[in-house]
This record gives C-alpha cells, sequence and structure tokens, in this order.
C-alpha cells in the first residue's frame, strides 16, 4: 500500500505562500530590486529556488511537469479539478474585461471561434451574458479529452448547441476568432508557430492590449 509522504502538504503551503508573497513584493519598485539582487546571487538564487519548489522557473515544460508531479499528483484532468473550473463558467474575471471590450466591436462578425484549452467552455458562458453572440455561432472548445463529455453533459443541461468539442488544433483552419485565455503556458510549442498554419486569425490573450485594425478586424498583442 502506498503511503502518504506527510511533509507533502505542509511543503506545498510554504511553496505557494512564499510565491504569493514574491508576486506581491514585486509589485513595488523596491521589491523588484530585492527579488533581482538575489537572482544575480548564485548561492541566494539556489537557495530561493529551492524553496520555491515547482513555482520556480524551468528550463522545459518537461522539467516542470516532473517537479511539480512530486508534489501535486493530480493535474488538471482530475475531476475536482474540472469540478471547480466548471462551477467557475458563469464568472468573469478581471483579465476577461480587456477581451470583452475587443470582442464587443466584433460579435457581429464571429461564427467560428477557436478556444485554445478552453475547459468546458467557461469563456463561452460567461462571455454571451455580455455579448449577443448569433444563433449560428460555432464555439470550438480544445482541452483534454477528459473534459469532454463533462463540457458535452453540462452544454445538454443548459440547451446550449453553439459549443463543439474538438480533438485537434487543426480544426482552428478558417475560424473568425483563435482565443488562448490562459492557457498558453500549457503548450509547448510557440504561439507563433500554432498560429502559422491557419490564414484567417485574430489572436487574443488574457494579458493583452488591443487596438482596431483597419479591416476592423480586432488584433491584439501582448
Amino acid at each position: 500500500m502506498a503511503t502518504t509522504n506527510p511533509f507533502r502538504k505542509p511543503r506545498v503551503f510554504q511553496i505557494r505562500l512564499l510565491a504569493s508573497s514574491m508576486s506581491l513584493l514585486g509589485r513595488s519598485s523596491s521589491g523588484r530590486s530585492l527579488i533581482l539582487f538575489v537572482r544575480s546571487l548564485p548561492i541566494l538564487r539556489g537557495f530561493a529556488n529551492f524553496l520555491l519548489g515547482y513555482r520556480r522557473t524551468f528550463p522545459s515544460f518537461a522539467k516542470a511537469q516532473a517537479s511539480a508531479s512530486h508534489y501535486i499528483p493530480a493535474s488538471h484532468e482530475h475531476p475536482d479539478e474540472i469540478r471547480f473550473h466548471t462551477s467557475m463558467s458563469d464568472a468573469a474575471r478581471e483579465s476577461d474585461y480587456p477581451v470583452l471590450f475587443c470582442l464587443s466591436r466584433a460579435e457581429d462578425d464571429l461564427h467560428r471561434v477557436f478556444d485554445l484549452g478552453g475547459n468546458v467552455g467557461n469563456l463561452f458562458y460567461c462571455y454571451q451574458q455580455y455579448l449577443n453572440f448569433a444563433n449560428d455561432l460555432v464555439w470550438m472548445v480544445y482541452d483534454l479529452p477528459s473534459k469532454k463529455p463533462i463540457g458535452e453533459k453540462l452544454a445538454a443541461q443548459r440547451n446550449e448547441h453553439r459549443i463543439r468539442y474538438v480533438n485537434a488544433i487543426s480544426a482552428a483552419s478558417g475560424a473568425d476568432l483563435f482565443i488562448a485565455s490562459g492557457s498558453l503556458h500549457y503548450f509547448e510549442e510557440p504561439l507563433d508557430k500554432i498560429s502559422s498554419r491557419f490564414r484567417t486569425i485574430v489572436l487574443i490573450s488574457v494579458l493583452a492590449s488591443c487596438r482596431a485594425a483597419r479591416n476592423s478586424s480586432l488584433v491584439c498583442k501582448n
């Protein structure tokens, strides 16, 4: 029988507490200077990386995933994780408002949307409360296969026919909008390589500043 590491929960708590504290510290110029100073000294940098555990910077996605698995064996396919995000599907986050502002100028031209890492369609359910999506809109969600049946069940419960759960990024071909909200860091392939496969795509990121392009489409860039 597998035994549970009694130090795992305290260690995870310590890592999260330190990461949150450093995030708050980095909001001030003096705090950022302190963090940069720590990073500049190999000994302090190594000690800080140890304390940050899986919240530190890694050279590759694979190494980050391997480190995180030692602390938290469950990932985004865990049922509790999916249920948590499903419960938040109607709530707008602060980061959603710039995207909503952009889309409010182009909602009449949206017919096919590709949602990269879209969970169970959270963005669709949230945004439709603020925007008038067309009845013939097709909102394609690409995420882990384990989320598909939960998303389909939710869509059936809400009598929502505009959501589709696709199995490949290639489904984005011909989409009017390619949206990646808080999901790019889960994909090793750079965004420019992903988007270069498709001809007509409008890119929107969570942390984006947007401007209206001359052709009336919306261009958002980091």
